[in-house]
């Protein structure tokens, strides 16, 4: 009654996809509304903030061969280690991340999202990192800071869905999951917690469990 349950599985999916080795026990957010109401949010539940990745995705010290059930903070958290010993929490968990890596976190869409952030923001990083870190930061530096994320994502999911199947012990195997539809824009996909719409075909891996 007192958390969006959903809110805290893409919180924690979230984490562990980008490696966030900046979740410290206080380097997180959660917000509720002060009145309740029908409004949609207005329930009066805390639902989570993500506050600080400053280390993840490849930058400092985070890579793409990280287990992040291990090394991320959230994994560790009284609240986690109690819930997880939940069946129901356990398969929204699970489910919520796979939809994550098939369908937020695909690489096509990531890789053309972030060529045009980089784009965007090159000059005034450049500038930023002059004025709070180091004069020697140039273009270049940005250049392969952006690439070093590039191959993150492009690498990244074979090894969170090892080790999701592992950490938590999932007994089944992955498969393709291939859902098609002749009238795209006339209708959508719903799957799990994916709500797709004007589209005529979702691909994703999903474990058998």
């Amino acid at each position: 009654n007192m958390i969006d349950i959903q809110s805290y599985c893409d919180y924690l999916s979230f984490i562990a996809y980008v490696s966030n080795c900046d979740d410290t026990n206080t380097n997180y957010a959660v917000w509720k509304t002060i009145s309740i109401s029908d409004e949609k949010y207005h329930d009066g539940k805390f639902r989570w903030v993500i506050n600080g990745t400053d280390e993840s995705c490849g930058i400092e010290g985070a890579n793409y061969t990280d287990n992040s059930f291990n090394t991320c903070n959230a994994f560790n958290d009284d609240l986690f280690l109690a819930l997880i010993n939940n069946e129901n929490f356990k398969k929204q968990f699970v489910l919520t991340l796979l939809d994550m890596v098939n369908n937020n976190f695909e690489y096509s869409k990531i890789k053309d999202m972030l060529q045009e952030f980089a784009d965007t923001y090159k000059d005034a990083m450049v500038v930023s990192q002059h004025r709070f870190y180091s004069t020697s930061y140039n273009e270049l530096t940005f250049e392969e800071n952006v690439n070093i994320v590039d191959q993150f994502f492009k690498n990244r999911s074979s090894y969170i869905l090892n080790f999701l199947k592992t950490e938590f012990e999932l007994c089944g195997e992955y498969y393709n999951l291939t859902v098609q539809s002749n009238y795209g824009k006339y209708g959508y996909f719903e799957i799990n917690t994916l709500n797709l719409k004007d589209v005529n075909e979702f691909n994703g891996k999903y474990i058998s469990d």
